[in-house]
């Protein structure tokens, strides 16, 4: 639950930031100009600050925006901070959350993991017996220590 729990948080801060770049990419192709696809880079630790600054500039200022709209009702500034919070800190949010080192953070309190990832908590344990078919399937050798009878 508690991985579902940060889920759900970490898509909605990042929810706004998508918004903002899936507009800008409709705006382009609607002007005629190619978008393009780059493939993600899985092998990087990150992106650099220099990088998010210049990339995320359309949702920062999208998110100076809102509040200098804002200024004029006030009294709404609760009800859109989800939305303009994760806008004006979008260059942080990105070098952040690109961070493998936030990512093993995560993992290493059982967060954001998935049954691939932690195969031992995923099997069922039916007084220390193998599960069904275990045999077919061997485990990993991370899951085979964490899936040995303690005593």
């Amino acid at each position: 639950m508690k991985s579902v729990a940060t889920e759900i948080a970490l898509s909605a801060l990042v929810a706004p930031i998508l918004m903002v770049a899936n507009a800008n990419a409709v705006i382009q192709i609607l002007r005629g100009r190619d978008v393009g696809w780059r493939p993600q880079q899985r092998d990087a630790d990150g992106i650099a600050w220099s990088d998010a600054w210049r990339v995320m500039r359309p949702q920062m200022f999208c998110g100076l925006a809102f509040t200098a709209a804002l200024c004029f009702r006030p009294d709404l500034a609760i009800c859109f901070a989800p939305i303009v919070l994760p806008l004006l800190f979008a260059a942080p949010i990105s070098v952040w959350s690109s961070r493998r080192s936030t990512g093993d953070a995560f993992a290493d309190r059982g967060l954001m993991v998935t049954p691939a990832d932690d195969v031992a908590s995923s099997m069922p344990a039916v007084f220390g017996a193998a599960p069904r078919g275990a045999a077919a399937f061997p485990l990993p050798a991370r899951a085979a220590v964490m899936s040995q009878p303690t005593e």
